[in-house]
């Protein structure tokens, strides 16, 4: 059967993306809106076209009394084209205080957990052009630097599944087109009309100004470009430097190894490595981190500092100059945010290398990828898994 020329743009990207198994099982977030069910039907013919299975996921936060109805529609859209479909609740107290960031946590919790739980490798994202042109126009505002501006990547690893983002270069206008094009409805949210969101007033904006959206686009491509090339020079670097300690929950740093390299390299990997053990979804105060660094960069600490939740403790054993990096025990409870198991960002990044494994079970339950990042963290590659 022909394919129109969204579709085959489509395909073409999910080919570029590259890194799937034989007859692929790919999980989409669908919330019933048009960006997403246009996701969906894409994906459902990516995959069977290599013997594959798209499986639809929609997260019902119980946060609209419609929640659950919207659910049931698109469960039964889906059906209809043989499409298998599961709701996703989130269950609990819910909190009146940063409501749209706890939400925003428990559908990523979820739907990863399920992927976990099925061992799906891949899931799918409905974001497109218009949301990254908004993202970049937000945090330009904010104020970000050149690692915001990278915007959302098109691939994210995460501890048991990748997060896959195909629609970066495609409009919304062109997805509803397309699902009018294949007769299929959608649902509106009337929260993406409401001008008290910062985000809604950012694409009311944009769309009038159409050469600014285009502009913000070219950016992002251009600071994710950089973005790869530092999070691949940090990987390296990260790979080289750190010994992972089970037994004392912590990593020991090679200081001198860690200070010698690139500054913006050094800096970004002693971040990740905060974040790993400290169990913080968000980098360190820049004016503190500043202050950390260059205490490191004027040699063997004299003494404990801290930073991030860690603490940072001196080791000079056997004339070593290390530094361990350990959670302060205030911050034992912090709720982990990925994973168990071994670590596999830091032991993947080392065997390239030809360096041997780090030989542990990081004891945390769950803390940021050492080698991760939130933007630009892998490099799309034409292979694939045999």
């Amino acid at each position: 059967m022909p394919v129109s020329g969204l579709e085959q743009r489509f395909l073409d990207c999910l080919d570029r993306l590259g890194g799937f198994e034989p007859s692929p099982r790919l999980a989409i977030a669908v919330s019933g809106g048009a960006d997403s069910l246009a996701l969906t039907l894409l994906a459902d013919l990516w995959a069977r076209r290599r013997g594959g299975r798209a499986i639809g996921l929609t997260v019902d936060h119980g946060l609209r009394p419609d929640s659950a109805a919207e659910a049931r529609q698109v469960a039964g859209w889906l059906a209809a084209r043989n499409i298998p479909h599961h709701t996703l609740a989130w269950q609990g107290e819910k909190p009146r205080i940063g409501l749209q960031a706890a939400a925003r946590e428990a559908r990523y919790r979820l739907l990863e957990d399920f992927c976990a739980a099925k061992g799906i490798l891949h899931l799918l994202l409905a974001h497109h052009a218009g949301d990254q042109a908004e993202t970049l126009a937000l945090r330009l505002d904010a104020g970000s630097g050149p690692t915001g501006l990278a915007g959302m990547a098109s691939i994210v690893e995460r501890p048991f599944c990748r997060l896959l983002r195909p629609l970066l270069t495609v409009s919304g206008q062109e997805l509803r087109a397309y699902l009018q094009q294949v007769g299929q409805g959608w649902i509106e949210d009337p929260s993406n009309r409401d001008a008290r969101f910062a985000r809604v007033r950012a694409r009311r904006a944009l769309a009038e100004d159409p050469a600014r959206q285009a502009s913000l686009l070219a950016d992002a491509a251009r600071h994710g470009s950089a973005r790869r090339a530092q999070d691949r020079a940090v990987a390296r670097l990260l790979a080289r430097m750190i010994v992972a300690q089970p037994a004392a929950r912590a990593l020991t740093l090679d200081r001198a190894r860690l200070t010698e390299a690139e500054p913006a390299v050094g800096r970004q990997a002693l971040v990740r490595c905060l974040m790993h053990v400290g169990g913080q979804s968000y980098p360190p105060r820049q004016a503190r981190l500043d202050r950390l660094w260059d205490k490191l960069g004027a040699g063997p600490l004299d003494r404990t500092a801290t930073l991030g939740g860690c603490l940072l403790r001196p080791e000079r054993r056997g004339g070593q100059d290390r530094v361990r990096v350990t959670r302060e025990t205030a911050r034992a409870g912090v709720e982990a945010l990925e994973g168990r198991g071994a670590l596999p960002h830091l032991n993947e990044s080392r065997m390239r290398l030809g360096l041997p494994t780090a030989d542990a079970i990081y004891p945390y339950p769950a803390t940021p990828p050492l080698a991760g990042a939130d933007f630009a963290v892998a490099e799309p590659v034409p292979s694939v898994i045999s």
